[in-house]
Parts: C-alpha cells; structure tokens; sequence
C-alpha cells in the first residue's frame, strides 16, 4: 500500500500546488469524481502488501489513504520514504515474488522504522480508510 498510497498522495499534492487549490479540494476530486476504486472502504492493510495485489486495485485510494493516516501518525511527511529505510535485509524473511513481503516483515519494519504496533496501528487505519473511501 505504501508504495502506490504515497505516490496517489503526493500527485494529489502537486495537483493542488499546480492548480491553486487545497489539498483537500484535489483529494476529493481525487476520490469521489470519477474514481474506479469504488469498492476499497472495508479493505484490510494486509491485503495490499504486495504492490498491484489487491482485486480492486485498492492499493491506489486505500493506499493514500493509509499514507495520510501514517503522516498524521508521525507528524512527518518523509515517513513515506523512510519506510525505506529499513535495516531489514532483502525483501525480509518469506518474500515471494509473486506475494511481496510476508506479514512478519511488515510488522518488523512498522516496528522499526515507525515504533508502530501493526495490531492496534492497522485497524485505526482501516477506520480511517472506511470512513473516507469511496
């Protein structure tokens, strides 16, 4: 999710900048003009662990939504590069190719990057999500 959510977040950003309007002005347009991601409100993070995995391409708006919710978290708009780095090394323990990182690894990540506990952390969000997604 972090990977497509940051990058919906940040072209919402730009567009806003470009176009003179609020953020919030281009993140509604954003999710509510148009947006073919219409079934993403009660998708579980866990679910888009692996970029493009999701059956309803929820990783795009339910993934910006998370990254909102995760700058909101740390107060920090980097946090969605320092995600990155992450002394965890490769792909973590279990990566597949066809699967991304395996549920441990996003917990050891979360933990380390963020000292987020994704048990509590994951269903705040997934709060979050619901209430905005389309």
């Amino acid at each position: 999710w972090i990977r497509e959510g940051a990058a919906e977040l940040l072209k919402i950003a730009v567009y806003a900048k470009l176009t003179g309007m609020s953020y919030l002005e281009a993140r509604d347009i954003y999710l509510y003009a148009g947006n073919p991601f219409l079934t993403c409100s009660s998708v579980k993070l866990r679910e888009m662990l692996m970029s493009n995995n999701h059956p309803a391409m929820c990783n795009y708006t339910a993934g910006m939504l998370a990254s909102e919710y995760l700058i909101a978290t740390t107060k920090d708009p980097r946090s969605l590069f320092t995600f990155a780095s992450s002394k965890v090394e490769g792909g973590g323990p279990d990566f597949k190719n066809d699967t991304g990182i395996s549920l441990e690894t996003y917990r050891l990540v979360m933990k380390e990057v963020f000292d987020l506990d994704i048990e509590n952390w994951d269903r705040e969000v997934e709060r979050y999500i619901s209430r905005w997604a389309p």
